[in-house]
């Protein structure tokens, strides 16, 4: 009884933080457009799953946006994240520091009894090279998601990924032409549960 309890709270905890999400989406969406600006947002479908002691597929959504009004270095980012036992949503300043290296620094909520969140995160980008890394501290503690990938075709990527609770791994993605959406694979090595995990990814750029 007390688990059935729990878990509908925390559906209704979840569905509330949907509703946030996507709120402050379209209100972001309506700010960016009045202001003409530069943006660039996507929505991922992602899905973990275990290979070891529990085997287990675990879906989640991903959606990110940012936004540059004109030439200007600086300009806004709105991340938010949701699964069927966690969600958080974040917001903040990205600055361009270089051609080719941005940063961002914001904060937000996620669904823990100390619901608050911040964010460092460093994006960069030259020749073939991509290098990713997200900082992320709050009340369910320190995470962390690090990719480095090369571009060795036009479509293909390969990479090396290091995320909190996955593991550490080489990634594989491949992206369509004719529709903005790419496949992202990842077999990865999780130390701290020592587990074997496999990541599957479907971005679309909107």
């Amino acid at each position: 009884m007390g688990k059935n309890v729990a878990a509908v709270v925390n559906l209704m905890k979840l569905s509330l933080l949907s509703c946030k999400v996507l709120f402050l989406y379209l209100m972001l969406q309506f700010v960016n457009n009045r202001l003409e600006a530069q943006n660039f947002s996507f929505l991922e479908v992602e899905t973990l799953s275990n290979f070891d002691r529990s085997t287990y597929v675990q879906p989640q959504i991903n959606l990110y946006t940012s936004a540059f009004k004109g030439e200007k270095r600086v300009g806004t980012y709105f991340f938010s994240l949701l699964n069927a036992h966690w969600g958080q949503a974040y917001g903040g300043v990205v600055v361009k520091a270089t051609d080719w290296l941005s940063v961002s620094v914001g904060a937000g909520m996620e669904t823990d009894k100390n619901p608050y969140r911040v964010n460092l995160s460093l994006f960069a980008a030259k020749n073939k090279w991509k290098l990713m890394q997200i900082y992320e501290y709050g009340g369910s503690g320190f995470w962390y998601n690090i990719m480095l990938n090369h571009q060795f075709t036009e479509k293909q990527y390969v990479g090396i990924i290091f995320k909190r609770y996955y593991g550490l791994g080489l990634s594989y993605t491949y992206t369509l032409n004719v529709v903005p959406i790419s496949f992202l694979g990842s077999v990865m090595y999780d130390y701290e549960d020592s587990n074997r995990k496999c990541m599957l990814t479907i971005r679309y750029v909107l």
